[in-house]
């Protein structure tokens, strides 16, 4: 049937731990910059979907908007 919120959830979680632990090495900064944007548009789109507020997902968003500024 497709994926649901839960599912995008926890794809954006996993690219967003992968991004984030391999951010400060040089030999996966672009990488890291690419699995944080993957990220960050699945998370934004599960925000504008979901009619749950969730304050984690909200601190990832805002973290990972600042790796990528």
């Amino acid at each position: 049937t497709g994926f649901t919120n839960e599912h995008l959830n926890i794809l954006a979680d996993i690219l967003y731990e992968l991004g984030d632990a391999g951010f400060e090495s040089p030999d996966n900064h672009e990488t890291s910059l690419s699995q944080l944007a993957q990220s960050l548009k699945l998370f934004e789109y599960i925000e504008s979907d979901d009619r749950i507020y969730s304050i984690d997902r909200n601190l990832k968003m805002t973290k990972i908007k600042d790796y990528l500024s």
